[in-house]
């Protein structure tokens, strides 16, 4: 199993994108009159040209720093498992590929071998709350909990009923994502207890139907 150093972990998860892009090898996307369109309204909505800008604040003992950036759905592509949408942050170089099926979300990552599908999201139970395990780098087990948030979640571009809250630990980093079915995700909490704490909330959003 492959270990990860401190800086590895910090890069991944404050950065929130895979350094990994699909090789060449891979199948190519089709035209794009073919993109389906049968998951526009899927639990993260997936179509070329939706898009998500926050606002992501860094505290710390210190100092507090706030910038802005923009996650958008920029290319598709279809192999033998379905389709995968390409999520690309233009803040970083690389990108995220994400793929809805069966009501769940699945991440692509790669370990030291090849190429593995990482279940990212579940749909949240309707009381208590749910375990499941998804990967970090494509080898490494993560435990992730889900539960409904009974209560609206406030953020800049407005108030969102019917949250999900998803909540994992690497190291000793906690992270917490919350996520509107049909929305995608509108906040992240990612904290080390008395060092930083990023608080990232949905500003914006562009969602095509």
């Amino acid at each position: 199993m492959r270990h990860f150093n401190i800086l590895e972990i910090v890069m991944v998860i404050i950065f929130g994108t895979n350094i990994w892009s699909c090789s060449d090898s891979e199948t190519p996307t089709g035209p794009k009159d073919l993109e389906p369109t049968g998951y526009r309204a899927a639990f993260i909505p997936m179509a070329v040209g939706n898009s998500w800008t926050y606002v992501d604040s860094l505290f710390t003992s210190s100092d507090t720093m706030t910038e802005f950036y923009t996650v958008s759905i920029s290319d598709f592509r279809t192999d033998t498992l379905g389709t995968w949408w390409t999520f690309h942050n233009i803040r970083y170089t690389g990108s995220s590929e994400f793929m809805v099926r069966n009501d769940s979300v699945y991440n692509l990552q790669h370990n030291s071998v090849t190429w593995v599908a990482s279940l990212e999201y579940v749909p949240p139970p309707s009381t208590d709350t749910a375990v499941f395990t998804s990967l970090f780098g494509g080898d490494a087990s993560v435990q992730k909990s889900v539960f409904s948030i009974t209560h609206d979640f406030s953020t800049p571009a407005g108030n969102f009923d019917s949250c999900a809250s998803y909540t994992s630990n690497i190291s000793n980093m906690s992270r917490v994502e919350i996520l509107r079915a049909g929305v995608g995700i509108v906040g992240l909490d990612l904290q080390v207890i008395g060092v930083w704490h990023n608080r990232v909330r949905l500003l914006e959003y562009t969602i095509k139907h």
